[in-house]
């Protein structure tokens, strides 16, 4: 006569069998867990990554690039970052202001064509700005400042839009 396994046997059996599962999968969440957290920082956290509150004037003293008082669709951030910091503006100005804006900056070569400075248009479209590479007609400048203790390369483009403004996209990196 064949034996039956007893029921709490069984029980103990499957307990045993569904711990040593958990045991083996939660380390490996924990480290998915710290991998994503660790990859993409919170907002205001200060860690390298993050996009940090600021005021449009903070941004704008990083950039070295002042928003005209007539800008409109204005937008900005800054991203806090281990090697350099980032620093973003968007906004839309008249046909006739962009000229005196354009002025007014110590870009010394404008080029037509394929942005400048690429490595920042995710800082771009992530401040909800048109998508510079998107445009067909750009024009890109690019200038250094050296505030104490650092460096900021800052680029500038501008497109023209179908309603006669222009859209304007300034990027700057600072690195110590």
């Amino acid at each position: 006569m064949k034996r039956q396994p007893d029921r709490r046997f069984i029980r103990r059996r499957r307990l045993v069998i569904a711990l040593l599962t958990v045991a083996m999968l939660l380390p490996v969440a924990l480290l998915y867990w710290a991998y994503e957290t660790d990859r993409r920082a919170a907002d205001d956290s200060g860690r390298p990554g993050s996009w940090m509150s600021a005021t449009a004037e903070q941004v704008a003293d990083l950039t070295r690039v002042p928003v005209p008082t007539l800008a409109v669709d204005v937008r900005w951030g800054h991203q806090n970052g281990f090697q350099y910091d980032l620093g973003v503006l968007a906004f839309r100005l008249s046909g006739e202001q962009t000229g005196t804006f354009r002025a007014g900056l110590a870009v010394t070569d404008w080029r037509e064509g394929p942005r400048v400075d690429p490595g920042t248009d995710d800082g771009l479209v992530h401040i909800g700005a048109p998508d510079p590479r998107s445009e067909s007609t750009v024009t890109c400048g690019l200038f250094e400042s050296r505030p104490p203790g650092h460096v900021t390369t800052t680029s500038v483009c501008l497109a023209p839009r179908s309603d006669g403004t222009s859209q304007i996209w300034v990027s700057a990196v600072r690195t110590p």
